[in-house]
Order: C-alpha cells, then structure tokens, then sequence
C-alpha cells in the first residue's frame, strides 16, 4: 500500500468514528459547529450526517490523484482533533422545551 492510500485509507476510517463521535457529541446537549453538517442534521437527522461524511470521502477519494500527500495529512489531523473534541465534552443540560423551564 502507497503512503497515499494509507492515508487515505486513515482518512475514511477517521471519517467514520467521527461520525460516531459526534453523534454522541450531540446527544450530550452540544450542537454541531460545521454549518453545512449542522443543516443536514437540521433537513434530515443522522442520515444527513452520514451523507455529508460520504460525499467527503467520495470527493477526496476522486481528487487522490491531484495533490500531495500532506494534504491527507492536514484532514488526518484535523479529523484527529475533532474526534479528541468530540470525546472530551463534558455533558450539558439537556435543552429545554420550547415555551417551558429547563428539564429537570
């Protein structure tokens, strides 16, 4: 396997548990900081994540031949650091209903 392609190969399964992660991200009261992930989330729930983390992965994947492998290893470490940010938020409240106090 080329270093390329591990990295790739990185990429994808980073791609995945970050997924992961932020699912459970958002199930601890958080909401999701990308825009475009947080309307997919907002149009279409979960799927709507996993989509959007496809069509990166489609995307990066067709363009492999075009650039250098430091590329692979910018979005490694930024997927890297998202997944540290995603497991080390604390819990919060759980949001309140609309038009009522906070849930005990």
């Amino acid at each position: 396997m080329t270093g390329k392609l591990a990295l790739f190969a990185l990429f994808v399964l980073l791609s995945a548990l970050d997924a992961a992660t932020t699912l459970r991200f958002l199930r601890r009261g958080h909401e999701e900081g990308n825009p475009l992930v947080r309307g997919a989330l907002g149009r279409w729930g979960p799927r709507g994540l996993v989509a959007v983390k496809v069509a990166a992965v489609v995307v990066v994947g067709a363009l492999l031949p075009l650039y250098d492998p430091w590329v692979l290893i910018v979005l490694d470490t930024a997927y890297a650091a998202a997944l540290v940010w995603n497991l080390a938020a604390p819990q919060t409240e759980p949001p309140a209903p609309a038009g009522g106090p906070p849930v005990p």
